[in-house]
């Protein structure tokens, strides 16, 4: 979980390092759109160790098909987990980077930023 954290860190600082060419605006606006992207890795992050303590567990009990079965849950689940939070997400685009401190200035920019990365 730590390694995928500071994966997740080091993405913005390099995007963060490209779009600085572009002014001050748009560096504002990435940082602003960042912890969007940090709700997406919070939900594989909760689905993914659940369930690979759970799996393992089970795969260490011989429980193969019990497993493979959970896997498939997991799966599923945080896919409909990602699908959901992506609608909300882009119904209140507005109010949530808003809330991260978007100014009218830079909210066209976070959006449309905010908008590719939820794709």
């Amino acid at each position: 979980m730590g390694i995928s954290l500071l994966v997740a860190a080091l993405y913005n600082v390099v995007d963060t390092y490209f779009v600085v060419g572009l002014g001050k605006e748009a560096v504002a606006a990435v940082s602003v759109a960042f912890p969007i992207q940090l709700i997406f890795l919070g939900i594989g992050l909760i689905f993914g160790a659940g369930a690979g303590s759970y799996k393992s567990r089970l795969l260490g009990g011989n429980n193969k098909k019990e497993a493979d079965i959970v896997a498939t849950v997991f799966f599923f689940s945080s896919a409909i987990l990602v699908i959901i939070a992506a609608i909300v997400l882009f119904g209140y685009l507005d109010i949530v980077l808003r809330f991260m401190g978007a100014i009218p200035f830079i909210m066209y920019l976070s959006k449309s930023y905010a908008r590719m990365f939820i794709i």
